[in-house]
């Protein structure tokens, strides 16, 4: 019978979708008892690649905060500009130009703004919020 440990490293190599052989060499057991212990322990194994994917989402949505704010800062430096040239310059051209790109930047940023509502939270919610629309 294998150790507890042994087993919880094979449900972390899986999470990490580590294949049956290299595991099956990392931690000297059977791949025929991997392939049970996938069976056995599938629900800890969808769980912490679930939470895995939930902490590369944190870091991408950071990451995606910061992108907002500093396409938002660009343009509003670039519309500043724009509003204090002529307009019958080349140059202006090309500044519109980028100001759209910019635009376009921005908008790929932005999420849809998600509401939960009474019956979406969880029952052990310490509280409720009531949105009216």
């Amino acid at each position: 019978m294998k150790t507890t440990e042994v087993k919880e490293e094979f449900i972390k190599l899986r999470a990490k979708n580590y294949s049956f052989d290299k595991i099956a060499e990392e931690l000297e057991v059977a791949k025929t008892t991997l392939i049970d212990w996938q069976g056995e322990f599938k629900k800890e194994i969808k769980n912490l690649r679930a939470i895995e994917k939930q902490k590369l989402y944190q870091q991408y949505a950071m990451t995606k905060e910061a992108k907002i704010k500093a396409y938002g800062g660009l343009l509003e430096r670039i519309r500043e500009e724009i509003t204090n040239r002529k307009l019958d310059t080349i140059d202006t051209k090309e500044l519109i130009e980028l100001s759209l790109k910019v635009s376009k930047l921005l908008d790929q940023e932005i999420e849809d703004l998600e509401l939960i509502f009474e019956d979406d939270c969880l029952e052990e919610w310490p509280f409720t919020t009531k949105v009216e629309i």
